[in-house]
């Protein structure tokens, strides 16, 4: 894969990671994040160890009764985290996601999710797509967005505004949140406080909020640079 290796390279670089060793490291992170999501989505007997920090943000936001918007990238134990937010009775989680090119990855990833307890909400072209986000929120639900793959290669400059859009729209908010893995099946994620938006929320009220989060994003990404997992250097379908 010498194409994501190079452009692992170039973005750990801008990140000024200067050793040669930098996008191996990345693509070990990546294998054993996606090793520990999958045996925790198959429900394998494992008790992983997670730090949270601002647990009671997501508490919080959850105690508005109007559903939570969790936006994270796809940095760290992500695909970890949501099947263990699923294992709360009193939450049920879905993630919005681009289709997987190849069908037979697309069916076995998503069954992995759904045996962890998380529904799967694709979206490709097709604007009414987004109508199924309306539904995966209300009274203990949290939809959950990725925002590091809507633009063109490199650091990100920008978060999409749908997620943002959604929450003026519903009511539920926004909570930023972002993981990080320290050892085997050992994890810590740092929660935001939630951000609230009125229907006529303007848009520099949203771009403001877009702001934050993108910098509490950049500030992950600087501190645990080879697990930030943009293998890609393209553009997804806008989320």
């Amino acid at each position: 894969m010498p194409a994501q290796r190079r452009h692992v390279a170039r973005n750990l670089g801008r990140l000024g990671v200067p050793s040669s060793l930098g996008p191996l490291r990345t693509f070990a992170s990546y294998a054993a994040c996606l090793a520990e999501g999958m045996a925790l989505a198959a429900g394998r007997d494992v008790t992983p160890t997670i730090r949270v920090e601002g647990g009671q943000h997501l508490e919080d936001a959850l105690a508005r009764d109007r559903g939570v918007i969790l936006v994270t990238a796809h940095v760290g134990p992500w695909d970890a985290a949501a099947p263990l937010l699923a294992q709360r009775e009193d939450l049920e989680v879905s993630i919005v996601m681009r289709r997987e090119p190849n069908p037979s990855a697309r069916a076995f990833h998503d069954e992995l999710r759904r045996a962890g307890g998380v529904h799967v909400l694709h979206v490709g072209e097709h604007p009414l797509e987004a109508l199924s986000w309306r539904r995966a929120l209300g009274p203990g639900r949290a939809l959950a967005f990725q925002l590091d793959r809507w633009q063109r290669s490199g650091i990100p400059e920008s978060v999409p505004e749908g997620p943002f859009r959604l929450s003026a729209l519903t009511g539920a908010p926004v909570v930023a949140a972002f993981a990080s893995r320290v050892g085997v099946f050992d994890y810590r994620l740092q929660i935001q406080q939630p951000r609230s938006f009125s229907r006529r929320a303007t848009r520099e009220e949203l771009e403001v909020a877009r702001e934050e989060v993108l910098g509490g994003l950049l500030e992950w990404i600087r501190r645990y640079p080879t697990q930030w997992f943009d293998f890609e250097g393209v553009a997804s379908s806008g989320l």
